[in-house]
């Protein structure tokens, strides 16, 4: 269905045990209504035993083998995703049903004919479902799209509950989480929308909340896609999996979490007090198109180390001029916790800097993209504080610069990232919003000057495994090859490139093809997290974990202060 115009709005309903819901579910509504594409069109309330619940005892005597993970619950601070909320605001008006649904086979919960006659008189496109258990049967037929949920694991790991609990538990690194199309197979769904998210390991209260506040986002998306005629995903053959589903953890295993989760805070707040990322710029003497190379495994000629411990050189892009390089990186100070974009002048193994702050700003600026066209050298540096995008021009090459046009407004990118290909311009860039390291956003252009048209299924990507832009793009063997930050194990960990399989203005789709990851033998063995095509060389960076006992004090006011505390 293409419905650009907006004319006609999706209907859909919620199915819910009443007027009482998640705070996560509130947001999702919230989102969904302000979206302008859909209607609410009604209310789907749980009649089974409403009113009834378990007494204190009979709770503590029906969850007996997991009572420390039901104290562990109430004791720690509340997840604000989990905050009930009432949302009588928002259905007051709407029509709302009482279903007494059948139980079968434990879990499984059926509606009545007459119920399903009454909801299917409404016409609906999709219904969402609220805390309403299992439901099988012609209820997943009665809207036009079908009934969607949500799972917050892997599919093929983690299902059940707890949400993000199995992930901590077992130290996984990412977490996933799903939005589904319901059918009548438990061990079958079609997945309409899923992401992979840092795990949060020393937190189990981010950690849930992080997971429902992007999921949050994704019905009001994949409405938006059924509007842009881009979700014929909403009907492709289900995916199947045969993991078991997970419960309540036993006490035995929450003894083992709580320990896990100690040791992990003491940790996390251990290299926040004590240690720093230290980055340096390196050279590789090959073409970027050897990185695809499985094994490979290069060399790297790392410039001389900051004298001073607490500065940092990053993000790196060249220019090659006979025997120089100019180079435009990111210049830090954990002093001020502030980058600036400065260039520095290459010779053999020999630097020094020509410039520093070439842009002369005064907040956080990195990842300098330089690129050339109509024989002139541009650069898109990042402005974190900044909701817009700036293409600068150089009037001299490389130290003085001009600010020449705003490619994209309201929007504060992350990593842009701007190449031709096949007649059009290309802009990748991540979210500093809803996710630095997972939301993949692209543009294009038929002209570098615009207008710039947003991709029709922004964010096309969520997968902090390999998002992040991490340098030039470049075409091999007629393919297109773009790095990416690995970033699931730690910041800036290793590189993984990904070769696009499809890139048009509705769809995309990229396949990692090859991971570098640091040399231990290197002077900055902790991290790469970037390559630039540079001729016949390509420009890395290193990162390397120090100990600088000088801020300790400093960092410790900045948490409390960060924590209420003072």
């Amino acid at each position: 269905m293409n419905n650009a115009d907006n004319k006609y709005k999706l209907r859909f309903a919620i199915m819910c045990q009443g007027s009482n819901i998640f705070n996560w579910q509130k947001e999702c509504l919230s989102h969904l209504l302000k979206s302008g594409n859909v209607s609410l069109a009604l209310v789907i309330m749980d009649g089974n035993n409403v009113g009834v619940s378990k007494s204190i005892l009979n709770k503590i005597w029906y969850y007996k083998k997991s009572i420390i993970y039901l104290v562990y619950r109430t004791l720690i601070p509340k997840c604000k995703a989990q905050n009930i909320v009432d949302i009588s605001d928002i259905i007051n008006g709407i029509p709302t049903i009482r279903c007494e649904t059948i139980n079968k086979r434990k879990y499984f919960r059926y509606f009545k004919d007459i119920d399903i006659e009454i909801i299917k008189s409404y016409h609906l496109d999709f219904v969402i479902l609220f805390n309403f258990g299992i439901i099988r049967g012609d209820i997943l037929n009665t809207a036009r799209f079908g009934v969607w949920s949500f799972n917050h694991g892997d599919e093929m790991k983690y299902r059940g509950r707890p949400p993000g609990f199995w992930e901590l538990y077992n130290g996984e690194n990412v977490t996933e989480a799903i939005l589904q199309r319901l059918n009548d197979s438990l061990d079958g769904r079609l997945v309409l929308k899923h992401g992979f998210f840092n795990t949060i390991n020393y937190s189990y209260v981010k950690q849930i909340d992080s997971i429902f506040a992007e999921i949050a986002y994704w019905p009001s998306e994949v409405c938006l896609d059924i509007v842009n005629g881009v979700a014929g995903y909403v009907d492709a053959p289900p995916s199947k999996t045969t993991t078991s589903i997970l419960r309540k953890p036993n006490n035995y295993e929450m003894i083992k979490f709580i320990i896990k989760m100690i040791y992990n805070k003491l940790k996390h707040f251990y290299f926040l007090l004590f240690k720093i990322e230290q980055w340096n710029i390196g050279v590789v003497t090959a073409p970027i198109s050897s990185f695809i190379t499985p094994g490979y495994q290069p060399e790297i000629r790392y410039l001389s180390a900051p004298s001073q411990r607490c500065k940092f050189l990053a993000d790196p892009f060249g220019v090659s001029m006979g025997e120089k390089m100019y180079i435009l990186c990111e210049e830090y100070d954990y002093r001020d916790y502030r980058g600036v974009i400065s260039c520095i002048e290459l010779i053999g193994d020999n630097f020094h800097f020509l410039k520093k702050n070439i842009f002369e700003a005064s907040a956080h600026q990195s990842y300098p993209y330089l690129f050339k066209y109509d024989e002139k050298y541009y650069c898109i540096p990042q402005t974190q504080d900044c909701r817009e995008l700036d293409l600068f021009v150089a009037l001299e090459f490389p130290i003085r610069w001009k600010r020449v046009a705003t490619l994209i407004k309201d929007f504060i990118a992350v990593d842009s990232t701007i190449f031709p290909y096949e007649g059009k311009w290309w802009l990748f860039c991540t979210s500093f919003e809803r996710g630095p390291s997972s939301h993949l956003y692209v543009w294009w252009a038929e002209d570098i000057w615009g207008p710039w048209m947003s991709h029709a299924r922004n964010p096309v990507k969520m997968d902090v495994r390999w998002t992040r832009p991490a340098g030039t793009p470049f075409v091999f063997k007629r393919n297109l090859y773009r790095p990416t930050q690995g970033n699931s194990i730690s910041y800036g960990g290793h590189i993984v490139i990904n070769k696009i399989m499809e890139l048009s203005p509705t769809n995309f789709r990229e396949e990692p093809v090859a991971t570098i990851h640091p040399r231990k033998c290197d002077p900055f063995p902790d991290g790469l997290h970037h390559l630039c095509q540079c001729g016949d060389l390509t420009l890395v960076d290193g990162k390397r974990e120090i100990f600088i006992y000088a801020f300790a004090k400093r960092r410790l006011l900045d948490l409390l202060r960060r924590f209420g505390k003072c």
